[in-house]
């Protein structure tokens, strides 16, 4: 197969610092899991508008890289705002979620941490842009274990995160993009590598189905438990628990998806026009 011949897949990003070494890992990841039929490439951009503006096939948006600027939190919210206003049904867009470690902040950069979170989910509500929640993952295996804080220092804390974005870009980001036999083929082989307890508070692609119903004129995008998630997977869970492959707690988180509701707490308006 000739370069020419290969699917290009284009991510953006505003990201920097640590946060951006972790998009790099995922696109390894994401460029090992498509082997042979894609190419990524990732590119880094100043700002979130710039990031938005690109011609790319999916866009990560960072609020970690203005955590520590000094600009007004309305002026912000108001930026953001502008900038998922223009997101299109074309392409995906991604805001990704902070770390709650900040141990050499004040108090007032902890606040602005977790509004920055929270606005995270708002921006979804409003304008259909996927949440990669990063705090919820790593905050599983915990700061001090990874050896990193809110900025993502350290390769054991970008690794996490690179598979908590790998994670989200192969659920949402490539339908479309790329034909289904190549995604399936993607994802199993992604999969076969989800070994590390990050991984294990990521329910298992091939159990999920995305579904869309249509409501006036909004589009409600739901990712469905699939028909696979049946009595062998209790069977199968509780078995790598015996054996010590998952923890009882992820046991029972997994369990607990299973038997709470058939609809993951993962949904969100798509778009606001169809």
């Amino acid at each position: 197969m000739t370069a020419a011949q290969f699917v290009p897949i284009e991510i953006a990003t505003n990201a920097n610092d640590g946060e951006f070494a972790a998009w790099q890992i995922a696109a390894v990841f994401l460029g090992n899991a498509l082997e042979g039929q894609c190419l990524v490439k990732l590119t880094q951009y100043e700002s979130p508008e710039e990031a938005l503006a690109a011609p790319a096939t999916l866009v990560g948006l960072s609020l970690l890289s203005i955590l520590e600027t000094g600009q007004e939190f309305p002026e912000i919210e108001s930026a953001l705002a502008n900038c998922c206003a223009k997101v299109t049904p074309d392409r995906v867009t991604f805001v990704s979620t902070i770390l709650r470690h900040f141990p050499d902040s004040p108090p007032a950069g902890m606040t602005r941490l977790r509004r920055l979170n929270l606005l995270a989910t708002q921006l979804s509500q409003r304008f259909g842009v996927f949440v990669i929640d990063i705090d919820r993952a790593l905050a599983h295996r915990g700061a001090l274990a990874l050896e990193t804080d809110a900025r993502l220092t350290g390769t054991r804390g970008q690794e996490a995160a690179a598979r908590v974005i790998a994670h989200a870009m192969l659920a949402y980001g490539l339908a479309g993009v790329v034909n289904d036999q190549t995604l399936d083929l993607a994802i199993n082989k992604y999969e076969a590598t989800m070994d590390s307890e990050i991984d294990q508070l990521l329910l298992p692609l091939h159990m999920v189905s995305r579904q869309v119903t249509r409501i006036g004129g909004r589009s409600q995008v739901y990712l469905a438990i699939g028909p696979n998630f049946d009595e062998r997977s209790f069977k199968g869970l509780l078995r790598d628990m015996r054996h010590g492959r998952l923890s009882a707690a992820v046991t029972t988180i997994r369990i607990g998806r299973k038997v709470g509701s058939r609809i993951l707490a993962m949904s969100r308006s798509r778009f606001r026009r169809v």
